[in-house]
């Protein structure tokens, strides 16, 4: 709970590393550091993490590459905020906020393979940084769940299109037949009866 201490996210040691989060996902840093004891504090440039450390050790896949990996014992890690993820989520699913990744790391198990999942790729681009760090086999789908709704939308939208074409065709085919039925009918009325000469003249001369 909240205090005016705050919450203990993570207790760093020797050579570890924070402020990915702000890096990857291009926020700002939502918590303070504070050294316990004397040291010296090394900083990386943002150009440099990302050409040294950030691109080489992010795994990114697709909606159906993600699939894949879930299907055979993987799992998505949805870091959202939970209310986020009561909206709507993927299955199987685990919630574990970007803030609280440090704190939760060591309730995940390291022989699954995770897929890191938020809405547009970036909070789960750093998240799977951090796991990876850690030995985690952690990937990131690629332009979130923004890019599945985007893809379902349109899958939707192309299937409704299908019917629409199939009503339509169908329509106009029984159109067709009626028409073919009724000119077939008029046709049918409108033609003279046969005329018989021999019964004619017979009346006639009766």
């Amino acid at each position: 709970p909240l205090n005016r201490e705050g919450i203990r996210l993570a207790e760093l040691g020797i050579g570890e590393t924070f402020g990915e989060e702000a890096l990857i996902s291009g926020a700002a840093r939502n918590a303070t550091v504070t050294m316990l004891t004397d040291g010296v504090l090394m900083r990386l440039a943002k150009d440099d993490f990302n050409t040294l450390l950030n691109e080489p050790m992010l795994q990114w896949v697709d909606h159906e590459e993600g699939l894949q990996i879930v299907a055979k014992g993987g799992m998505w890690l949805d870091v959202r905020l939970p209310s986020e993820y009561e909206h709507w989520h993927l299955e199987p699913s685990l919630n574990v906020p970007l803030y609280f990744i440090r704190l939760k790391i060591k309730t995940l198990d390291p022989a699954i393979r995770y897929v890191a999942v938020c809405d547009n790729g970036r909070r789960s681009s750093a998240a799977a940084y951090i796991l990876s760090e850690r030995g985690f086999d952690t990937h990131v789908l690629r332009g979130g769940i923004a890019a599945i709704l985007d893809i379902s939308e349109r899958r939707v939208a192309e299937a409704h299109q299908r019917v629409l074409l199939y009503e339509l065709q169908h329509r106009v085919k029984n159109i067709i037949t009626t028409i073919g039925a009724l000119a077939s009918r008029s046709t049918a009325i409108v033609a003279p009866s046969p005329v018989r000469p021999r019964a004619i003249s017979a009346s006639r001369i009766a």
